[in-house]
């Protein structure tokens, strides 16, 4: 844990504070977005010298303690020495940048088989990976009236993201889905 001043605050999945991202938050609140966006800055900088990229940065309570998590991955997968390493690199400069207020536990690890997909980037790297996603309103007539979809991803073309339906007869067999109306999008195992 690391002690410094006492903060009150919100969760957010995700700061928008880079290109291609959104906000998604569960509260209002200027202060933790801050904190996010400040520990995004410094983390992607960490993380693209160990040779990874920063996926979710999650500042939230969790009982009494507030909590630090960051997600990072690579290609080659992420291992027990990416995330000690990202770790200790980013302890010491959030320390050093005094970024976070009050006391908090840091805790980095692999965003796992479901990963959430933020950036338009990551709908072009796991094109044909099959996907879950939500919308913030229903969308029109073609997609079903529906807000949520699953299906293989196929890509971007300009702002749209390309799905593939799972065989649902009620539903087209694809869909373009605009990325500004996509609330959460995750990978998806098929077993």
């Amino acid at each position: 844990m690391y002690t410094k001043s006492a903060a009150a605050g919100f969760f957010f999945e995700n700061a928008g504070f880079f290109q291609g991202c959104r906000i998604l938050s569960t509260g209002a609140g200027g202060a933790m977005s801050g904190v996010v966006e400040r520990v995004f800055q410094v983390a992607e900088e960490i993380a693209v010298s160990a040779g990874c990229e920063v996926v979710d940065v999650e500042y939230t309570k969790d009982g009494r303690d507030w909590v630090l998590r960051l997600s990072v991955d690579r290609p080659s997968g992420v291992d027990l020495e990416l995330c000690a390493t990202v770790s200790s690199r980013l302890s010491g400069a959030l320390d050093t940048h005094d970024v976070v207020p009050g006391s908090y536990r840091l805790e980095v690890s692999s965003p796992g088989l479901t990963r959430p997909l933020r950036k338009r980037e990551d709908y072009i790297r796991f094109k044909d990976h099959l996907v879950v996603l939500r919308t913030f309103r229903p969308l029109g007539e073609d997609a079903g009236r529906r807000k949520s979809f699953r299906g293989m991803l196929r890509g971007m073309d300009g702002s749209d993201i390309l799905l593939e339906m799972d065989g649902d007869a009620d539903q087209a067999p694809s869909v373009r889905i605009p990325f500004d109306l996509i609330s959460k999008a995750n990978l998806e195992v098929d077993f």
